[in-house]
C-alpha cells in the first residue's frame, strides 16, 4: 500500500492526492510544483502517476489551444464581428 494510511492507493479515492492534484494543475504548473508533489505523493505510485497524468494532459491541451484559425477563417470571424450592432446585445443574451 503506501506509508500514508488515509491514502487507500486509489487516486480517485485518496481526498489528499485529488486536493493536491486540483492544486498544482491551479494555473500552468511549473517544474518545481509538478516535482513538489510527486515527492509528497511519493509514498503512493497510483497518485504520483495520475499527477503525471493530469499534467501531461493538461500541457498538451494548452498546447493545442495556441493554434491560430487559418487567415481566412480569421478574416471572415472579423468581418462578421464587424456586422455585429452592439447596441441590440442585452446582457441575457450572453
Amino acid at each position: 500500500m503506501n506509508e500514508n494510511s488515509s491514502c487507500p492507493g486509489v487516486p480517485e479515492l485518496c481526498e489528499h492526492s485529488k486536493a493536491l492534484i486540483s492544486q498544482v494543475l491551479e494555473g500552468m504548473p511549473t517544474i518545481a510544483d509538478v516535482a513538489a508533489a510527486q515527492q509528497e505523493l511519493g509514498h503512493c505510485l497510483p497518485c504520483v502517476q495520475q499527477i503525471d497524468f493530469q499534467v501531461r494532459f493538461k500541457t498538451a491541451m494548452a498546447q493545442q489551444a495556441t493554434d491560430t484559425a487559418p487567415p481566412a477563417l480569421q478574416l471572415r470571424i472579423s468581418e462578421a464581428l464587424g456586422r455585429v450592432d452592439l447596441g441590440q446585445i442585452d446582457v441575457t443574451d450572453l
